[in-house]
């Protein structure tokens, strides 16, 4: 699985769980700078290994955990909102 592949997927994953689906949640991984290049470090990865292997596996790395914290970031905002208009309609 290619990298953008992959960003893309556990992006989509964390928004949807935060209520963010659809062509949204797309547009916006396209439009992220650099996924391109993650590309070109997969393939010397694959052609030269050694420091590019460790190089792009601290880079999937921290592109998880980036995504994992902004997606839980944006659940319990979305979960605020959620109750913010729950309190707004009961009054």
């Amino acid at each position: 699985m290619k990298l953008q592949e992959l960003a893309k997927e556990k992006g989509a994953d964390k928004l949807g769980a935060a209520g963010l689906t659809g062509g949204a949640a797309s547009k916006m991984f396209d439009q992220l700078p650099g996924l391109d290049n993650l590309g070109d470090l997969q393939k010397l990865a694959k052609e030269k290994g050694g420091d590019f292997e460790k190089l792009l596996s601290e880079t999937v790395d921290e592109v998880k955990k980036i995504l994992e914290e902004k997606g839980k970031k944006a659940k319990d905002l979305a979960g605020e909102t959620t109750e913010e208009a729950k309190k707004k309609a009961t009054k």
